[in-house]
């Protein structure tokens, strides 16, 4: 399967539950569109050739227990909005090309047991909300190491293992 995700998705399937396009050749972008499919609970558009950034309007999926946009092609920054999503459970943004910090909005997120960074160009510290999270249920929570990459520059997230991050890659 391939070609780009119909914007028209998010007008006319505002009822779905679980909507998975995983590991095909669809590219593009995320439609702003698909912030009208407001029953989803599972999105899974891990492993395409999306790209551009992550659209904020995901925000406004508030019954989503499940986001996977894991091995894609996405930059920008990770949007704040994605923070309101409080029933989330997975949220996947690893092996991207993502930069930026981790949203402090992401501290909202009580239910989060599994929360993936890695493999893409992300900086600053771990929010120390998303780091209490390690005592609610968030079970897995991977990033990128620090790695000095310049006199003056750092890639990757700080954060302590295993108190904070589970894992560093």
């Amino acid at each position: 399967l391939g070609g780009r995700l119909p914007a028209s998705y998010g007008l006319f399937l505002t009822k779905m539950k679980e909507f998975v396009l995983a590991e095909t050749s669809v590219r593009g972008n995320i439609p702003e569109q698909f912030g009208g499919m407001t029953d989803l609970e599972i999105l899974r558009l891990n492993g395409n050739s999306l790209e551009r950034t992550i659209t904020a309007a995901l925000g406004q999926l508030t019954k989503l227990v499940t986001l996977h946009l894991n091995d894609n092609d996405f930059t920008g920054t990770v949007p704040e909005t994605l923070g309101s999503l409080t029933l989330l459970e997975e949220l996947q943004f690893h092996t991207n090309r993502l930069v930026g910090t981790i949203p402090e909005t992401f501290s909202n997120l009580l239910q989060l047991q599994t929360l993936t960074f890695d493999g893409n160009f992300m900086d600053g510290r771990a929010p120390d909300g998303v780091c209490a999270l390690r005592d609610q249920q968030l079970d897995e929570f991977i990033v990128d190491c620090p790695d000095l990459v310049s006199e003056t520059q750092v890639v990757g997230i700080i954060c302590s293992v295993p108190d904070c991050c589970t894992e560093c890659q």
